[in-house]
């Protein structure tokens, strides 16, 4: 079975408002003891291995200076990454697809 790799960012976030995030992962996102507050870059992948991702990643971060990033809403989008319960629009929870399961809870 093949381990599926993604790339995420960690960004610096107020005490408080770390806090507030990890409050409302903890009810409902499965992975909210998995991995912290982050941005997904990309998103899990099995066609390269974890060190041909850094690899890659590495290469291409290089070039490019920090992002400066500030979030003023936060929006759902339908799609099938979708795969939280929302405390924006709860009508859209789903259920994780059986491909997605594996040995997450």
């Amino acid at each position: 079975m093949s381990t599926a790799c993604v790339v995420v960012g960690y960004p610096v976030i107020a005490k408080k408002d770390f806090e507030w995030i990890q409050a409302v992962r903890k009810t409902n996102d499965r992975l909210y003891s998995v991995v912290e507050p982050h941005f997904t870059f990309v998103f899990p992948t099995e066609k390269l291995s974890a060190d041909e991702l850094a690899q890659h990643t590495a290469s291409k971060v290089k070039q490019f200076p920090r992002i400066p990033i500030s979030l003023t809403e936060a929006i759902v989008v339908e799609d099938d990454r979708t795969h939280f319960k929302s405390p924006i629009r709860p009508e859209i929870t789903q259920d994780w697809p059986k491909s997605a399961r594996g040995s997450s809870p």
